[in-house]
């Protein structure tokens, strides 16, 4: 993991030294498939800037995971080595007053995966032990399992699109000057995934956040704090998940006229099983000539509670 810092270090050097034209750039809405998350509310990081009034935006996102996670704990056994894909559309309308509404509708399928030993080769060039673990299991392979107390829980139906859970929010900025932005947001994820078929919970989910952003001379720094309630897991029986925190920082910086560069990073709690999960992204964002926007992304975590990797893609009408 050492070399990966480096490399990260090394970027952020660069930014320092540039001095390109004003682009366009922000946090990148990367979604954590972190097998703790599977079904539960774990909102992805936003710019406190709202939309004007009556304008509208159209995302299109795609975000690849590829997930090695084997935990047995106190009364818990959850063994996961799959691939999933979600694809959404998420829908931004602005009113008056700074005032955003929004909604995200995701499709999930899940897999075998086929970039295993791709992955591992990865992680030994930036320094990324994978062994106990995934360097020792078979490669491509579908695994999901999840007992409590002996008890096995449902597993998502393999190789078939599944639709997720749909979250509603709204967002208001609190305060607006120059360089800073303040604003407050409140989601509510309703429970439209299968519980028996797919990644649902069974339970709506609320979380509250706190938007922050600083504008230098070029660099823009954005920071989200956020408090989520997730509720509980239904299986026939329902467990309680314990409510959680979540930081994330992000710098972004304009390379060229039209691309930007975003390096960012999440700490939070976890609702089950694990105590924590840390991630860092690196991605950019492209404004075409027509307005439309190309955003990339790929995510690393820095720990045994994330995924290994996210690859996220999207597009902006």
């Amino acid at each position: 993991m050492s070399k990966f810092f480096f490399v990260v270090y090394h970027i952020i050097v660069l930014l320092a030294l540039s001095s390109p034209k004003l682009s366009y750039s922000e946090p990148i809405p990367i979604r954590n498939h972190s097998p703790m998350f599977f079904g539960i509310l774990f909102p992805t990081f936003d710019s406190p800037r709202t939309l004007l009034e009556e304008d509208t935006k159209v995302d299109f996102t795609m975000n690849y995971s590829g997930i090695f996670n084997f935990r047995y704990k106190d009364d818990w056994i959850a063994e996961f080595d799959m691939d999933l894909t979600e694809i959404a559309v998420e829908m931004r309308k602005g009113y008056s007053n700074g005032l955003e509404l929004g909604i995200n509708i995701p499709v999930l399928y899940l897999g075998a995966g086929f970039l295993d030993q791709v992955i591992l080769d990865f992680h030994k060039t930036i320094g990324v032990d994978d062994s106990p673990g995934p360097e020792d299991e078979p490669r491509n392979r579908y695994r999901y399992r999840l007992a409590y107390k002996g008890k096995e829980w449902n597993s998502p139906t393999p190789n078939k699109f599944l639709l997720g859970d749909i979250a509603l929010w709204a967002k208001k900025e609190l305060l607006s000057a120059e360089k800073s932005i303040i604003s407050i947001k409140m989601i509510l994820e309703a429970p439209t995934a299968s519980t028996t078929s797919g990644l649902g919970n069974g339970s709506p989910e609320f979380a509250v956040l706190l938007l922050a952003e600083r504008r230098f001379e070029k660099l823009t720094f954005d920071l989200n704090f956020g408090a989520v309630a997730p509720g509980y897991i239904d299986r026939g029986e329902k467990y309680a998940l314990n409510n959680y925190y979540f930081i994330r920082g992000s710098f972004s910086y304009p390379i060229f006229r039209r691309f930007s560069i975003t390096i960012q990073g999440t700490s939070s709690e976890v609702p089950i099983i694990e105590k924590k999960w840390n991630e860092i992204t690196v991605g950019g964002r492209y404004k075409m000539a027509s307005g439309r926007i190309i955003t990339v992304g790929f995510l690393e975590d820095v720990d045994t509670a994330a995924p290994d990797f996210t690859f996220y893609l999207s597009t902006t009408l």
